[in-house]
């Protein structure tokens, strides 16, 4: 029974999966991004499609809705370690751009025929960039590493929640109370009274005898 405590060996496991579980990590994170990512760029064919090509800023800017939206959801459903209010003041960044744009294109000057004017001056293009890159640079700090243990994991990634089995159990809450699931803790004890029982056991067994 003493070979049940969790000693040497779960160290080992930690010091060996602290060699690959960041890539296993980010892999998880950049999946996570990748489907924001695909959400802005609907947001734009929206844009392009509807406002661009056929004139119809109403559509346009209900799609754009939707799709945003949609981002705010995901985010909030990605990240955990995040106040539902610093979600979407971090989503809302990545908004203003796609806002942005779909103004400055359907209040455009048109010719005769309906098409944009291509010497239009948009003169809050710039912004549209700029709060991009403030976007992009809030999701760097998002997904930075969080912790100081060796695995270096974003744990602010629902993604991520027991990947390191190990030292997500030993977490300890705010209140500074241990957690349900204190894994090792409960498997210590265990081994140790299994310890106690074999013991007495064994002296039971050998007064017996006597």
């Amino acid at each position: 029974s003493r070979g049940l405590l969790p000693d040497r060996h779960v160290q080992l496991f930690r010091e060996l999966q602290a060699k690959w579980q960041c890539y296993d990590a980010y892999c998880r994170v950049s999946m996570g991004l990748g489907v924001n990512q695909m959400l802005q760029v609907l947001s734009y064919w929206a844009i392009c499609h509807t406002v661009v090509e056929n004139n119809t800023p109403t559509t346009g800017f209900a799609l754009v809705a939707m799709f945003q939206c949609s981002t705010v959801a995901v985010a909030a459903l990605d990240l955990s370690g995040l106040r539902v209010r610093e979600i979407v003041a971090v989503q809302a960044v990545g908004i203003v751009p796609c806002v942005l744009t779909v103004i400055s294109v359907a209040h455009g000057s048109r010719n005769s025929q309906g098409v944009l004017d291509p010497d239009e001056a948009y003169l809050t293009s710039p912004l549209s960039f700029l709060f991009t890159v403030f976007w992009l640079e809030l999701w760097l700090r998002v997904s930075a590493p969080t912790g100081k243990d060796k695995a270096r994991l974003p744990r602010r990634f629902r993604q991520i929640l027991f990947l390191d089995v190990f030292g997500d159990t030993k977490a300890r809450g705010s209140s500074g109370e241990p957690t349900p699931g204190d894994f090792l803790d409960c498997l210590q004890e265990a081994a140790a009274i299994n310890d106690i029982e074999d013991d007495m056991l064994n002296e039971f067994s050998d007064a017996s005898r006597r």
